[in-house]
């Protein structure tokens, strides 16, 4: 009885340090959220010594076509110069900023906005892409969280109603809000021992060979038809995180970029 006493007792500070930890991570989210409300939007014009820090963080003020950071990300960007954009699936629980490091995919999928240790960690842009959002590919990777945090509510997208419910994306880069409409959902692997479709080897495409390559491969693979495709010259989004229904399984999820 002691021996059981005990083991429940471990059990239960395993699962109160798991939903504290849990709590933490929505209330700093939330925080993020508030702070890149449109509602909440303060003018603020960079001082030179602002936009001399950006820069020799590698972010400019201004993109290569002239557009200037989205006011709703100046401040993010102030905070964070590892601050890329964010992702916003309308009627679903995700949410969140999206982060990038030029040399490391990993540091945020286990670190919050400031830097401390976060088992949830955020949403991370590809090293291979860029943060004015103009790559022919944009790459998005987040934990399959249990808790439906990150992208914890993707599984949902295994149901074609799902889909029909949420068929849209929203990712805006530090200079520009753009809208993805779904083209395929699919399950592959990063186990290269494994005969998947190895949509990661897709992030960087130099030409219209490469492009039909991906677009073949990802429409073979989905899930349930979508009648909607891509042809060289749009721009996609791809949404990558953990299943488990194989070995080193992932869950994608593409879209194909509205022109405004």
């Amino acid at each position: 009885m002691l021996s059981l006493g005990a083991i429940l007792a471990v059990l239960l500070a395993l699962l109160a340090h798991e939903l504290y930890g849990d709590y933490l991570s929505k209330s700093n989210v939330s925080k993020l959220q508030a702070a890149a409300s449109a509602a909440n939007v303060e003018e603020i014009e960079f001082s030179q010594v602002q936009e001399e820090t950006l820069a020799a963080s590698g972010v400019q003020v201004l993109s290569w076509d002239g557009k200037e950071i989205l006011p709703q990300y100046k401040k993010l960007v102030l905070q964070n110069p590892d601050f890329a954009g964010w992702l916003n699936i309308a009627g679903t629980e995700v949410d969140y900023p999206v982060m990038h490091r030029d040399d490391d995919n990993d540091f945020y999928l286990s670190h919050n906005f400031d830097g401390d240790y976060d088992v949830n960690g955020l949403l991370v842009l590809d090293k291979r892409c860029s943060v004015d959002g103009t790559d022919n590919n944009v790459m998005i990777y987040g934990h399959n969280m249990k808790s439906g945090f990150m992208f914890g509510t993707l599984k949902n997208y295994k149901s074609r109603d799902y889909y029909l419910q949420h068929p849209t994306i929203k990712y805006s880069s530090l200079y520009q809000e753009n809208v993805y409409d779904i083209i395929s959902v699919f399950l592959s692997s990063v186990d290269e021992t494994q005969d998947d479709f190895r949509y990661y080897d897709f992030v960087e495409i130099f030409n219209e060979a490469e492009f039909d390559a991906y677009i073949n491969g990802i429409k073979e693979q989905s899930l349930y038809d979508i009648p909607y495709t891509a042809m060289y010259g749009d721009h996609l989004i791809t949404l990558s995180t953990c299943d488990y229904t194989k070995r080193d399984g992932r869950l994608v999820i593409v879209g194909r970029k509205r022109f405004m």
